[in-house]
């Protein structure tokens, strides 16, 4: 480790564990003594269910395009509610999950530094702050809001944070965010969606695609029942962008607070690209 440097974490799953998250069950690796450091900021498991968060973001608007469907003699399978939809989709989630961390075990660890853990759990309560009541296209789910029948989401496009935990008790700190990906007034298919890329486009950080090429550097073609088609890859990810952007608010703030660079790991070195776009390639990673 680089006196001085701390690599900032934020990596995107799509089968969050909020039983872990929220201690319903007790990890092995969580010292008991400091259980008094975990907090919840949003609670998905006491104060709501994820099938009530769909019932209310999505239902209406699935029920309203079933009707339409059945008029139409499709859908005949559809199930009854969204989040069934969703359960059975192979491409989406019904949730996903970001884990933000400020260094690692060794040179975060409350164990082997616990000055440098309290000053990175500082630096991500701030952060869970700014995640709850900051950020534009950024909203959290509570029980009010569900019981409420006139709430909805304060835009057209953005995350609904479902659970929100601080964890204290394991090697480092870290922070626990459960999203559901909410964009309205869709031109294709039912009006309101979970539409992760979608989402994150209609925000300003749009998932592009482009044409592979192998390691000669020839494009790259595949063979299909419509006849030859170009074999597309992602080279931008839209929640890669957004993700990479908090990572440098945190960044920003534990330099100003404590003088930390942030560190980065990995394969790429810098060489020649531009600070932006080695950030993003790192990120990517």
């Amino acid at each position: 480790m680089q006196e001085g440097y701390r690599t900032i974490s934020g990596a995107l799953f799509r089968a969050p564990n909020i039983e872990h998250n929220n201690r319903d069950h007790i990890p092995w690796n969580a010292k008991a003594e400091r259980m008094d450091r975990n907090w919840i900021t949003v609670n998905g498991t006491q104060d709501f269910t994820i099938q009530e968060v769909y019932q209310k973001l999505f239902q209406k608007s699935y029920a309203d395009w079933l009707e339409k469907e059945h008029k139409k003699c499709r859908a005949k399978d559809a199930p009854a509610t969204y989040y069934e939809k969703i359960l059975n989709d192979k491409q989406k989630h019904v949730s996903y999950e970001i884990i933000w961390q400020i260094g690692d075990m060794d040179d975060t660890g409350y164990d082997q530094d616990l000055k440098a853990a309290l000053a990175a759990e500082s630096v991500l309560k701030k952060f869970m702050e700014r995640l709850m009541h900051r950020l534009p296209n950024v909203t959290f789910m509570s029980k009010e809001r569900i019981e409420d029948p006139g709430w909805k989401p304060p835009f057209e496009a953005g995350i609904i944070i479902t659970n929100l935990a601080f964890n204290g008790d394991e090697s480092t700190p870290h922070v626990h965010m459960t999203f559901v990906p909410y964009a309205d007034n869709c031109s294709r298919g039912q009006k309101t969606q979970n539409a992760l890329a979608q989402t994150f486009s209609r925000m300003g950080y749009k998932t592009t695609m482009q044409q592979a090429v192998d390691l000669a550097e020839d494009f790259v073609w595949q063979d299909t029942p419509e006849g030859r088609k170009p074999q597309m890859v992602r080279n931008a990810y839209g929640a890669v962008e957004w993700i990479e952007e908090q990572k440098n608010w945190i960044a920003n703030l534990m330099k100003l607070k404590y003088e930390w660079e942030r560190l980065y790991k990995g394969k790429n070195q810098r060489g020649d690209l531009l600070l932006s776009d080695y950030r993003r390639e790192r990120a990517a990673e």
